[in-house]
């Protein structure tokens, strides 16, 4: 299939995939006589905005060798099961992206980490790995571990990814509601506990 003829489909597909017509992207996918790994990137890449990670893992696997994945490629990957829970996958292909396909990782592949590890309720590990990161902590990294943190009243870690992120971003309110919710949250629980001792 001539070059020019790959970039028109690749553009259908994704043009599909915007219009939310998953279905017709991956027939039009299916019937490329010939793919490159950018075709594969915005299959993958829609299944992955319309909430289909097991879809996007599926097609991962089944990318033949001369399309060598790239960084977009593990960030279509990651991103899409970022908040499945399945964090033990998730790591094992973190790894072998660098091990395996030799892609080095850049900041969004360790926030897709840093999202399953806190989903799963790792916060400690998910601390662990934005201390470790090869880059600087932004926002979204310590945002991440902020809302997890309420949702496992964390009091402690919470209050220490707030003051990152009020430090990078002070005049980002999000991060003082999330704070608010971490306290409010924590109150609550402590008071449900208080009472069932008393009763």
């Amino acid at each position: 299939m001539p070059e020019r003829n790959i970039v028109t489909w690749n553009a259908m597909i994704s043009g599909y995939g915007e219009a939310g017509e998953v279905a017709e992207s991956r027939r039009l996918f299916d019937s490329m006589a010939e793919q490159n790994v950018i075709s594969w990137n915005t299959m993958m890449g829609t299944y992955a905005q319309h909430g289909h990670p097991l879809r996007v893992w599926q097609l991962f696997d089944g990318m033949p060798q001369r399309n060598v994945p790239d960084e977009l490629t593990f960030l279509c990957l990651l991103s899409s099961v970022a908040y499945t829970g399945i964090v033990d996958e998730v790591r094992e292909r973190f790894m072998a992206m660098v091990a395996d396909n030799f892609v080095e990782p850049t900041l969004q592949h360790y926030c897709c980490l840093i999202a399953a590890l806190a989903r799963a309720g790792r916060l400690r590990d998910a601390e662990e790995l934005i201390h470790s990161m090869p880059f600087m902590p932004e926002q979204v990294a310590w945002m991440t571990l902020l809302s997890a943190s309420r949702n496992d009243t964390d009091l402690v870690r919470g209050r220490h990814a707030a003051q990152h992120v009020m430090r990078i971003k002070p005049q980002d309110s999000a991060s003082y509601v999330l704070l608010f919710n971490l306290y409010s949250h924590g109150l609550a629980s402590s008071e449900n506990v208080v009472k069932e001792r008393m009763k």
